[in-house]
């Protein structure tokens, strides 16, 4: 007579224990991503959250650099990660415990690269111990916070790079600024010699790694994205760059800048430095690129200096380089560029392909190594000053000083 009642309660929870196992695990919390390369891992920091609407949300952590994910799209196991400013995307299927993902990571603005990708859900270093343990015997300088003098071990046209690191116990912050740009937030850990540094920020996946030798001297490898590796040594140093407003000189007799480009607002139409809203006018104008984070750093500065100063007559001109012959790819981008950093003044472009072309273009600008380079000029057409590269915000007092010496060349214009 009880029989019944047992039976239909061991059916409903059957049912109801069913369903639980069946509610699919979040992806919620910190994944540890890595990007295969020619010389081995290069780990990253993701985080991932459900927002209220259900819409999972994603960041990648540098140091203090946090970048969003433009998009994610998720349909069953698959997920892609979208970071549209540098076209690039993480396309990756998900494990059944929803513990891990694999793929690849692709991008397209710039030189188009792929490679493969992984990342494990869980709380894990960056650089777990039983990987990258420390080395063997006391290493003779256990504190390297500080300047660092980083040396290709080849030839490099750009001489040396400054590396400065900050040491808080194991863990590792640290910028590295060469005469062309810095490489903004890298993080990672120093293990009694051992030096492990990295970041991803869409467009550029960097490692270095090092020993230290008995002298003090760090000995390792670079490697960005898929390029085979890049051997430097590094020697602990009080020193700087050499000023970056004298490495790109004009050469004209009267000290003009000529350059004609079309408007990326209206193709048909050119820009020049006759133009009238140039001519006897005080701007700025910079050769940048979308593709390059330096440029994004230029950009975000000088949308900057330019709500500042614009009210006092202050005009400025970009002209972009997209490496690309796709006219609409080249307009698209210039306008996702605008929209960003929020430029409303007159963009030009060039269908230049590499910095041997743009070069070729612009014959009064004599050395041009580096986007983003940018030029202060007066009302009397005359180049004032040029400037070389960018120190982004990740290079800290550096690029506060960047900031002051574009408001004096700027005020000097006015």
């Amino acid at each position: 007579m009880k029989q019944g009642p047992v039976i239909t309660l061991c059916v409903a929870l059957l049912l109801l224990f069913s369903c639980f196992g069946t509610k699919e695990a979040s992806l919620d919390g910190h994944w540890r991503a890595v990007w295969m390369s020619q010389a081995g891992e290069v780990p990253g920091d993701f985080f991932f959250e459900t927002a209220e609407d259900g819409t999972l949300k994603g960041e990648i952590h540098n140091a203090a650099e946090v970048l969003k994910f433009s998009r994610i799209e998720k349909e069953g196991n698959h997920i892609n990660l979208y970071n549209d400013r540098f076209e690039s995307l993480i396309s990756a299927d998900i494990a059944e415990d929803r513990l891990s993902m694999s793929g690849k990571w692709s991008k397209q603005v710039g030189l188009p690269v792929e490679m493969p990708f992984q990342a494990f859900k869980g709380d894990m270093d960056r650089f777990p111990v039983d990987k990258y343990p420390p080395l063997e015997g006391t290493a003779p300088i256990q504190d390297i916070s500080g300047t660092w003098k980083y040396i290709w071990e080849e030839y490099d046209p750009e001489g040396y790079l400054v590396m400065t690191l900050s040491q808080e116990g194991e863990r590792i912050t640290a910028s590295v600024r060469s005469a062309i740009g810095d490489w903004r937030w890298l993080e990672g850990i120093y293990r009694n010699g051992r030096l492990e540094l990295s970041l991803f920020n869409g467009t550029w996946i960097f490692w270095i790694s090092a020993k230290m030798d008995e002298n003090g001297t760090f000995h390792g490898i670079w490697v960005k994205s898929s390029n085979p590796p890049n051997k430097w040594y590094a020697t602990k140093e009080d020193i700087d760059l050499p000023d970056t407003f004298k490495l790109s000189r004009i050469t004209s007799e009267d000290g003009s800048f000529r350059f004609e480009f079309p408007s990326a607002d209206d193709p048909e139409t050119m820009i020049s430095n006759e133009d009238p809203r140039f001519k006897v006018k005080p701007y700025v104008l910079a050769l940048t690129t979308t593709g390059c984070p330096n440029g994004h750093d230029n950009a975000e500065l000088l949308s900057k200096l330019y709500k500042d100063y614009k009210d006092k007559g202050l005009h400025m001109l970009f002209i972009n380089y997209e490496m690309t012959k796709d006219l609409d790819l080249t307009l698209t981008r210039i306008k996702r560029f605008r929209k960003l950093f929020d430029l409303p003044f007159p963009i030009a472009y060039s269908m230049a392909m590499n910095k041997k072309e743009c070069g070729d273009e612009l014959p009064d600008l004599e050395r041009f190594i580096a986007w983003p380079t940018t030029l202060f000029i007066g009302t009397d057409g005359k180049v004032k000053a040029v400037h070389t590269g960018m120190s982004g915000p990740g290079t800290g007092k550096h690029y506060l000083r960047l900031e002051e010496r574009y408001r004096v060349a700027i005020e000097s214009l006015l």
